[in-house]
């Protein structure tokens, strides 16, 4: 063979084995789809903060009333009914122990927790309650107040 031949054959297997390479390359890629870097929540324009007890004190005290509106929607998926707030946005499937929520609560000093609203804020209440208990902390109603619409 002559030596033209040769770089031809030479420089034909060189580029077939790089055009293979990147094809696996590719393909991999593809079918793995590498995930993209998590970018923070808070640079997403139009994302709601996640709700926490300062977001929701910041919200209240930007109030003159301090109400904060328990408005919000309500969504169905693969796991249930889930609630969306207006004014920030939940995590759910996090397991957060009991004994971390009492211990919250007394590191921001809290003493009052209100719970207004219909049946499901009862039901909150109960659900507050019952994890509260279970790690040696008591609540008790200190006012129940129903009004009556119907008069």
């Amino acid at each position: 063979m002559n030596k033209r031949v040769s770089c031809r054959i030479t420089l034909f297997y060189a580029t077939t084995a790089l055009f293979i390479i990147l094809s696996i390359v590719y393909v991999v890629h593809t079918i793995l789809r590498f995930p993209l870097p998590r970018t923070n929540a808070a640079t997403q324009p139009g994302l709601k903060p996640i709700c926490s007890f300062n977001v929701v004190k910041d919200i209240a005290r930007s109030r003159n009333d301090g109400f904060i509106s328990g408005n919000g929607t309500w969504y169905r998926n693969g796991h249930g009914m889930h609630f969306e707030p207006e004014i920030c946005r939940f995590r759910y499937q996090l397991n957060i122990p009991s004994g971390e929520v009492l211990q919250c609560i007394k590191r921001q000093g809290l003493r009052y927790v209100v719970f207004a609203g219909d049946s499901n804020s009862v039901r909150y209440f109960a659900a507050f309650q019952t994890l509260l208990t279970g790690v040696g902390a008591s609540c008790s109603f200190v006012q129940v107040s129903v009004l009556s619409l119907h008069e």
